[in-house]
């Protein structure tokens, strides 16, 4: 008899000053919260050869700079950025954290800003994910072997203003492609998720050079929520919780 592991049932998505980021104001200590697995707001680096003393993985790093100019950094003095040149190749820019134990619930955090001539059309990943046992794009998902969730925008014709539509790029099990399915806002699964980064990826950026910096990140066992007592103008973080 097979026996499936039970699901954790899926809860609203906390919102506001409500998680970890509150008792933490400014992100200061952040990292040493019991629930908080990783943090990094990238200050500790010279250049962007220091992320591989904490991030398991990293793609194109001919591609990835740690900014320091005031307009890109949310808070602090620096930030990641991720660039694409303007050519017709396919360019995937990534920073990889494996995450062990792997968990049933991951809540992920981070600020983000996309460079004002940014011109994406067609396929491109651009924003965060947590995935489970990922091996490669192409490989659909049968709800045991791998499954994959990407919060990022998505242009696919001109009428759609830069960056494109928010919404959810997810290798469900009922998947209709080889490729994963996109989920607009308007399963039982024995994985745990072991991995997530923070991507800019695109399959032919031929309109132009595409450039995109992020800050700030955290992830943790329980919510975490904006930085709090920050004296920058507020911005608007990206929360992405994954239930399983």
């Amino acid at each position: 008899m097979h026996h499936v592991a039970p699901s954790t049932s899926a809860q609203p998505l906390p919102e506001g000053n409500t998680g970890i980021a509150a008792r933490h104001p400014g992100d200061v200590g952040i990292g040493s919260d019991p629930a908080v697995i990783f943090a990094d707001d990238f200050e500790s680096y010279s250049s962007a050869a220091g992320l591989a003393s904490r991030w398991n993985n990293l793609y194109q790093t001919q591609n990835i700079r740690i900014a320091t100019e005031s307009g890109n950094v949310f808070s602090g003095n620096k930030a990641l950025e991720f660039t694409v040149p303007q050519q017709s190749a396919e360019v995937s820019n990534a920073a990889v954290r494996f995450v062990n134990p792997a968990l049933d619930v991951l809540f992920l955090r981070y600020y983000a800003k996309f460079d004002t001539g940014f011109n994406v059309l067609g396929s491109s990943h651009n924003g965060a994910l947590i995935s489970a046992n990922y091996c490669c794009p192409g490989v659909p998902a049968d709800g045991t072997n791998k499954f994959l969730v990407s919060y990022e925008a998505w242009r696919d014709d001109t009428a759609t203003a830069n960056p494109g539509r928010l919404n959810v790029y997810v290798y469900p099990p009922e998947q209709r492609d080889i490729y994963g399915d996109h989920f607009f806002p308007t399963g039982v699964v024995t994985l745990k998720i072991n991995q997530f980064e923070i991507d800019l990826h695109v399959r032919g950026n031929n309109l132009a050079l595409a450039r995109k910096w992020y800050d700030n990140v955290v992830a943790a066992t329980s919510y975490i929520g904006p930085m709090a007592g920050s004296a920058l103008t507020p911005g608007s973080p990206t929360n992405l919780r994954l239930v399983q």
